[in-house]
């Protein structure tokens, strides 16, 4: 390695050093949907609902199901509410905030029936005093197994 490429890369750390930092974010969500049959159009209710990240944070291991966040269970009409505030933090330069996603997944689960994943972005759905409003206007319809 050249004097000059040495320079280089010491410039770069001081600079990476003092001017990068890590910035913590808060966004106010709120869920709302239906989970029903799909052959029946029953209601279903026990119907665990999970938030997955898939692009708030920075930090790949943040986004695999294991921080899944559980967004509570469907009751017995097969309706699920509940609000969060989704915390995510992001690497910033100077002064410069990332281009960040904000693409999401809910996971939808219940013995009996196969799971299904949907995924959003957040910009689908409006914002009520600061609060992405999820309202989901189709019913999730989940597949029941077929028991022999």
């Amino acid at each position: 390695m050249t004097m000059k490429n040495k320079l280089a890369l010491m410039v770069e750390k001081i600079i990476m050093l003092f001017f990068r930092r890590h910035v913590d974010y808060s966004l106010p969500m709120h869920f709302k949907g239906r989970v029903v049959n799909k052959k029946t159009g029953e209601p279903i209710s026990g119907v665990s609902v999970f938030f997955l990240d898939t692009s708030f944070d920075h930090r790949r291991s943040k986004q695999s199901e294991k921080y899944a966040i559980s967004l509570g269970e469907s009751d017995a009409d097969g309706n699920y509410e509940r609000s969060i505030n989704y915390l995510w933090g992001a690497e910033v330069f100077f002064l410069k905030i990332p281009r960040v996603g904000k693409n999401f997944k809910l996971k939808f689960v219940k013995e009996g029936f196969f799971a299904q994943t949907f995924q959003y972005e957040s910009s689908e759905f409006l914002e009520k005093v600061n609060i992405m409003q999820a309202s989901l206007i189709n019913e999730i319809a989940l597949d029941p197994k077929d028991v022999k």
